[in-house]
């Protein structure tokens, strides 16, 4: 730890998708901290532990980690993921959090406290699925 208090410099070194925070020392370069770089900050995982549903919060056993795409046109972002029923699509990083937790508040209105008898078998599977990784 010695040798990044002593560094001499710090720089930005930009690579696909990364920058690395590096400090030169006698001993080299040591890689101090990475960060997204602005063009693709958008790309990175979004960690969901919970969302709120009728002014409760709802958490996630494990976080759901999702990672965006852009869309054909790179325009949109857009999330897909099918073990729940998620599938969303935003201008921004910021829009698709807030389609993200809508989406979790009706899925959890719409099938996981539905009752059974007025679902299909599918819909049954994706509410025992929300329950199962859902605590109230």
């Amino acid at each position: 730890m010695s040798e990044l208090t002593t560094a001499e410099e710090s720089v930005w070194i930009g690579t696909t998708g990364i920058s690395f925070m590096s400090s030169r020392s006698s001993n080299g370069w040591s890689v101090i901290s990475t960060k997204p770089t602005w063009e693709n900050r958008n790309l990175l995982p979004f960690c969901i532990t919970e969302f709120i549903y009728d002014g409760r919060e709802l958490r996630f056993k494990k976080p759901l980690y999702l990672t965006p795409k852009h869309d054909e046109t790179k325009v949109s972002l857009c999330l897909q993921y099918e073990q729940l029923g998620i599938d969303v699509f935003a201008s921004t990083r910021e829009e698709l959090q807030n389609e993200i937790n809508e989406q979790l508040a009706v899925l959890w209105k719409e099938y996981a406290l539905e009752d059974e008898t007025n679902l299909s078998p599918a819909a049954i599977k994706l509410k025992k699925h929300l329950l199962s990784v859902i605590t109230k």
